[in-house]
């Protein structure tokens, strides 16, 4: 395998650990003592969040195969917001687009925006 192949599919429940750390090391620069309070925080919020209406809502992951097998490198959030009047169609909401420090700079989160693109057309 290539190690510079990405590809996004749908988060896993069980992923959730990986992508908590990946906002961690994207969005905060904590010292050793806080970090597993911040994870744990994460980690509550993302599992709080995750969604089981895809209709609406959508975690997606970017991953890499390697001899040791998938790794999880990136990851974002998307929603349709209800309208401001009840006739408006649903808005998208992008959030915590983040992407291991290792594999930046290499297309990861393009992919990830362009999969959201694709997304918001099928929200209802």
């Amino acid at each position: 395998y290539e190690e510079n192949l990405f590809y996004v599919r749908n988060a896993k429940y069980m992923e959730l650990g990986a992508v908590a750390n990946i906002l961690i090391d994207s969005f905060y620069n904590p010292s050793a003592f806080l970090r597993p309070c911040l994870y744990m925080s994460e980690l509550s919020r993302l599992q709080g969040n995750f969604p089981y209406d895809t209709k609406i809502h959508s975690f997606f992951v970017a991953c890499t195969r390697d001899k040791r097998g998938e790794k999880v490198v990136g990851f974002v959030d998307i929603d349709a917001r209800p309208g401001t009047k009840e006739s408006d169609a649903p808005r998208p909401y992008l959030s915590d687009l983040a992407v291991h420090p290792d594999y930046r700079r290499r297309g990861v989160a393009k992919q990830l925006v362009q999969r959201c693109e694709s997304e918001c057309v099928i929200f209802e």
